[in-house]
């Protein structure tokens, strides 16, 4: 194993400790794993059907600065603006008890 895989073993080690043991910080890293999964998701639909940003926010209605702001992870979105990617990919979100 190389110096730099045992360092970043040893920050994910750390990292996990400290997120088993902080409930807040759990939580927020939750969060943040939904955004990422959903700009994802967003920029995987785009460039499977060819799609520029300027392109799918006109779709969708919003403008093209919203899209790319989001996709770099600096536009923090309203539950109207996931609704509206969502709809514009032609998917939903499911709610469930987390088990």
């Amino acid at each position: 194993m190389k110096g730099s895989d045992i360092k970043m073993n040893d920050l994910n080690i750390l990292i996990n400790e400290i997120i088993s043991e902080d409930q807040e910080i759990r939580e927020e890293i939750e969060l943040l794993e939904f955004k990422y999964k959903l700009i994802d998701e967003l920029i995987n639909f785009r460039k499977s059907y060819k799609l520029s940003q300027a392109e799918f926010a006109d779709m969708i209605k919003v403008d093209k600065q919203m899209i790319s702001r989001f996709e770099k992870g600096k536009l923090e979105p309203k539950l109207s603006f996931i609704s509206k990617i969502l709809h514009g990919m032609n998917k939903e979100i499911n709610i469930r008890d987390k088990i």
